[in-house]
Formats: C-alpha cells, structure tokens, sequence
C-alpha cells in the first residue's frame, strides 16, 4: 500500500503555493488529487495538471477511485501528496485508505462559507466542516494535523481550537 506523507484538504487542489512550498519539502514521488467533480471536468485537470511542478506524476481519481490506488499493491513502494478539495472527502480518503497509511493532514484553503464560523486566520468552517475536522483529528491523533499555508507557518493546534467550540 502506498503512504500518503502528507494529506492536504484545499479547495484550490494544487496551485502555485502548494506546488512551490509543500512539494519541495515533502518530496512525494507523485500527487494524488482525490475528487469527485475534477474527474469530470476537462478545464479544471487541465488547470490543475499546468500548476503541478514539471516532471511531477499526478493522479486525478474520485475518491473511491484513489482509495483503490492507494490500495494497490503496485504503488507499494510510493511516497504520495494528497490532495482532498474538502473536509468530508477527507474524510472519506482517510477511512478508506487507513489512518495509518496517511503521515500528516494539513488543512488549508477553506472556501468561504455563508454560514461559516472563523477558526483562525483565512480558516472559515460551517457546522458540517466542524464535524469533519473533529473525526479527523480522532482518526490521526491532534499530533497529525495542522493548519498551515505553507510548510514555514507556525502550526495551528486544531484541538484546542475545536475544544473550544
């Protein structure tokens, strides 16, 4: 099974940030983006395949479909970049690769919501996103999340945070 060092949920998927900081420190041998909508959507992957670092692998699948990948024995030997569009395929990803098969979930852009709560900093989460964020931090442990930018940022403890919720 392969390991996914870092799980990163950012609405933008990967852009210039993601794709400069985060790729050079984590040194995956390829990105998986996990999600459903982008399977479907010829502008997006494109946009998304043009922002990722030239002579990277990438793997657009839905999410089942990359839990599938994770899963096969052929990418064993794989170091990979997640990359979930939201809280809940998060989620998702994790219980059905595995908490043990992910090293770090970095939660990061959050789309702004109507109804949203601000956490921290750029961070805006409704009651759902909320939720999401709790059984992550249950399926991985508080010492495997953090919110961050960019690698450099300070981490953000998203337990005492949802704690006082």
């Amino acid at each position: 099974m392969a390991k996914v060092k870092v799980l990163r949920t950012d609405y933008r998927l990967i852009h210039g940030q993601v794709a400069m900081s985060w790729l050079n420190i984590i040194a995956p041998n390829a990105i998986l983006i996990a999600n459903d909508a982008l399977v479907n959507d010829e502008i997006g992957k494109m946009a998304v395949k043009l922002a990722k670092p030239q002579g990277m692998k990438i793997a657009i699948r839905t999410i089942d479909e990359a839990i599938e990948l994770v899963k096969n024995p052929k990418t064993a030997d794989m170091q990979l970049f997640g990359v979930c569009k939201n809280l809940r395929d998060t989620v998702k990803f994790i219980e059905g690769i595995g908490p043990e098969n992910v090293g770090t979930v970095n939660v990061g852009g959050a789309q702004k919501k109507k109804d949203g709560k601000q956490l921290w900093k750029g961070m805006i989460f409704d009651d759902d996103d909320i939720v999401c964020l709790k059984r992550i931090v249950e399926l991985v442990g508080n010492d495997n999340v953090d919110s961050r930018t960019i690698p450099s940022d300070a981490k953000v403890n998203l337990d005492s945070i949802l704690k006082n919720l």
